[in-house]
């Protein structure tokens, strides 16, 4: 099917490129994170990590490729990988499964997600089954939802921002038509952004505000020079801030 398809501008040429995420980018740094949430909790030199992934789908499996690469991980701690168990995408299966998972490794301090809505059911199946230790828990997404819990201090983190694919696909169509042709084979990898305790009221701020609506987008346009303006959340949040000077 590859073959048959070509590559984008090549046999089908109104095909101008891809905006795509680096999902194995967005595994380690949610990782991280809650690495990070737990050793501000605790640190007795161990580390027990139960990872529920989504599916057998290239997603999930760059996602987890953190866990192939612990090295990356920032801490001096020893790391111990309970088990990755995929959840097929589908809430339901953390119900039916996670109290026994939950029995089978009763010392589990980090539930890393695939998915906001994998993380919300393990934090519901947890708290309902009265677990007493402290856990950290995180997914992908920034669901309003998850974002709420993590303001509450339940959830530790979320991976997102990749809701800005269309907007970056706009960007990159009004620079082909300006003659810059900004779509790359294979496609340049754009970043996840993380949202934790730290900064998780500035983000739902934003999203509640809606001021987007007011940036000039043209800003993130390529230059004559061939410079450009990376579009993330993290810039878009800084061009709001100075809507409200403005106002």
């Amino acid at each position: 099917m590859k073959q048959k398809l070509g590559t984008p501008q090549d046999k089908y040429k109104q095909w101008l490129g891809e905006v795509v995420y680096d999902n194995k980018a967005g595994g380690k740094l949610l990782l991280n994170a809650l690495v990070a949430a737990h050793l501000k909790r605790q640190d007795d030199g161990h580390i027990y990590i139960t990872a529920i992934s989504g599916d057998f789908d290239k997603v999930s499996q760059d996602r987890e490729d953190i866990f192939s690469h612990l090295d990356d991980v920032n801490t001096s701690s020893k790391i111990t990988i309970n088990q990755i168990i995929p959840m097929h995408w589908d809430p339901q299966n953390i119900i039916n499964r996670l109290p026994s998972l939950d029995k089978r490794y009763p010392y589990t301090d980090i539930y890393w997600c695939a998915g906001d809505q994998l993380a919300l059911q393990v934090l519901q199946v947890l708290q309902m089954n009265d677990k007493p230790k402290k856990f950290s828990v995180g997914g992908f997404d920034w669901l309003p939802s998850a974002l709420e819990k993590i303001k509450r201090k339940e959830l530790s983190a979320s991976v997102g921002g990749h809701f800005l694919m269309v907007a970056i696909g706009l960007v990159k169509i009004v620079d082909h038509k300006n003659g810059f042709n900004t779509f790359f084979t294979p496609p340049l990898l754009n970043k996840y952004e993380l949202i934790n305790e730290e900064n998780v009221e500035l983000h739902i701020s934003f999203f509640e505000e809606k001021l987007w609506e007011k940036i000039d987008f043209n800003r993130y346009l390529t230059t004559k020079s061939g410079q450009s303006k990376l579009l993330t959340i993290k810039s878009l949040i800084s061009e709001t801030k100075k809507l409200h000077q403005m106002m």
